[in-house]
């Protein structure tokens, strides 16, 4: 079935159309504004309160926190030179960490 430009742009205006008016009639002059108004919305039907948001300082000190927890370090980042033949395991102790992440991985980059 071959779609002519024509029916294309029906289509497209029409679910313009529709989107529209969702957007008005559900009075959201934004649509990046929906989410947080129907949560607004759940959260007073609900008789919760809502909660007030974070400031930017906070947010970049949860950030901070949750780095900390989840950092792994790292003994050494040079390469090995290509004069060794063989690299002692003892090298990539600091890297054992990777494994249960990377375990079922074809490719990494």
């Amino acid at each position: 079935m071959r779609v002519t430009k024509g029916k294309k742009r029906k289509t497209l205006f029409s679910l313009s159309i529709a989107l529209t008016s969702f957007v008005a009639f559900n009075g959201v002059s934004n649509a990046s504004a929906a989410v947080p108004a129907i949560e607004e919305r759940i959260a007073l039907e609900n008789n919760s309160e809502a909660t007030q948001a974070r400031t930017s300082n906070e947010a970049l000190q949860d950030w901070k926190k949750w780095t900390n927890d989840h950092a792994y370090s790292l003994t050494s980042i040079q390469p090995e030179t290509i004069g060794k033949q063989k690299i002692p395991s003892s090298e990539f102790e600091d890297l054992e960490m990777l494994k249960p992440l990377l375990h079922d991985k074809r490719i990494v980059f």
